[in-house]
């Protein structure tokens, strides 16, 4: 009797583990990714290229209206004029009437400018700027600052632009750092007109 349920238990056994187990739900198919129709990338790029144009546009008019409020403010200033201007004023006065003369000019901080006060961009050349609407001659000090400026904000070149005139040590300082001064005289012709002393 014990051999008949040993055998029963071993047969139970044996088809217990060759059973087919139950059927497991087949993964959900995944559905391929199609790729973008041609006429599905043509739209994704006529957006592109209508979101590019309204922000070209925009800039362009904003840029327009900051040219045309330079123009009735400064447009047709004299050295006189500019004399009286405050140093912000005169910042504002330079980065105008450089926009106009191809630049693109970025103004630094007021305070913490690292000794410019413009930065200009044309192409690969990017030089900083420090203004001086002084009477007094301008020094060392200014060309040491715009030099300091040119290692900071990566530019190879500085300029200093002032209503006054340099010192001939500022002279020689600039000469050997790559720096062009643009003194009263020179910002005469820039506004077309003869220099007068201030």
């Amino acid at each position: 009797m014990e051999v008949f349920l040993l055998i029963g238990l071993v047969v139970a056994a044996i088809w217990f583990f060759q059973r087919p187990s139950p059927a497991q739900p087949a993964p959900p198919a995944s559905t391929p990714i199609e790729p973008p129709t041609t006429a599905q990338r043509q739209q994704a790029h006529l957006r592109a290229a209508t979101e590019f144009t309204k922000e070209r546009t925009t800039q362009l008019a904003q840029q327009k209206a900051a040219s045309d409020t330079w123009k009735r403010k400064y447009g047709y200033a004299n050295l006189e004029e500019i004399d009286g201007l405050s140093g912000v004023a005169f910042e504002e006065f330079l980065a105008g009437m450089l926009r106009e003369r191809g630049y693109a000019v970025e103004t630094t901080p007021a305070s913490g400018d690292f000794g410019a006060d413009l930065l200009l961009s044309r192409g690969e050349e990017r030089i900083a700027v420090q203004a001086k609407r002084w009477r007094e001659v301008v020094g060392v000090g200014a060309v040491q600052e715009v030099v300091a400026a040119m290692g900071h904000y990566g530019c190879r070149s500085g300029w200093v632009i002032t209503n006054s005139r340099f010192t001939p040590q500022a002279r020689i300082l600039a000469e050997s750092h790559a720096v062009t001064l643009i003194d009263r005289p020179a910002l005469a012709l820039w506004l077309g007109e003869r220099a007068r002393r201030p």
